[in-house]
């Protein structure tokens, strides 16, 4: 299952018991920035994405990115290794 950025940022903070403002505050955008990246109508900008996994305590790539279990989920195995 492919979670979204937006799915990931609500999941995170559900997780943490924090509310909209809780997490703007520490983040320092406004509440309704993170209404918006939560909905998936806006996306956050780098130094916010940035701040954002420093605040949950997670690497970039995992809030960002597609998280696949295994590597074998992506057909051009060479490719994969490549990047």
């Amino acid at each position: 299952y492919k979670m979204d950025l937006h799915e990931r940022i609500r999941q995170l903070r559900l997780e943490r018991k924090w509310s909209q403002v809780e997490l703007a505050e520490k983040v320092g955008v406004h509440q309704k920035q993170i209404s918006a990246y939560e909905r998936g109508a806006n996306n956050p900008s780098t130094d916010v994405l940035l701040k954002l996994a420093k605040v949950f305590d997670v690497t970039a790539d995992y809030l960002a990115a597609y998280e696949s279990k295994s590597k074998t989920d992506f057909k051009d195995r060479q490719l994969l290794d490549y990047f």
